[in-house]
């Protein structure tokens, strides 16, 4: 049996959505949230060449969405493999994890927000959106932990009864 501690998911999402909904409130690192989004955007100018065609943000949240559905299949994949056979998620695996997600998510969330609120249209208010935009990207990060600790739980749990 491993001696190592587990790491619990649902307490390290609490910490780290905390500390980003805090950090939410400086304008500043919701910006840095969306690098993924401003990259993503640039490849898609070669295609659509009208920033401001509303058709542009829906592109942008079905190539952000299908980003986030690979990356959560191949990382849920990742995850039962490491705790089918260790039965524990580190906490640096966890944060690193969130970490990525934090690129995919939170422009996810803004391109929504942008698309139902406005239906993409631009002016110098929408920056403003950032800080609700990063609250709601971190009540999803939030859940994703809960999630993380239900499945650690019962893997453990059956890990133990296996072993017994």
């Amino acid at each position: 049996m491993n001696n190592k501690k587990l790491a619990n998911p649902l307490l390290v999402g609490i910490i780290y959505c905390f500390v980003g909904i805090l950090l939410s409130f400086t304008f500043i690192v919701p910006l840095i949230h969306f690098i993924l989004g401003i990259i993503t955007e640039s490849i898609l100018t070669f295609f659509v060449r009208d920033l401001t065609n509303p058709l542009n943000g829906k592109m942008m949240i079905i190539l952000l969405s299908l980003i986030l559905v690979l990356y959560l299949f191949f990382n849920t994949r990742s995850i039962l493999k490491t705790l089918n056979s260790s039965s524990y998620l580190t906490k640096t695996a966890i944060l690193s994890d969130f970490f990525l997600l934090h690129f995919i998510v939170h422009p996810l969330v803004f391109y929504c927000r942008w698309g139902l609120n406005t239906n993409f249209r631009g002016d110098g208010q929408l920056i403003l959106d950032v800080v609700p935009t990063d609250i709601y990207a971190n009540v999803f990060l939030f859940i994703y932990s809960f999630l993380l600790f239900i499945l650690q739980i019962l893997l453990h749990n059956r890990m133990h009864k296996t072993n017994e």
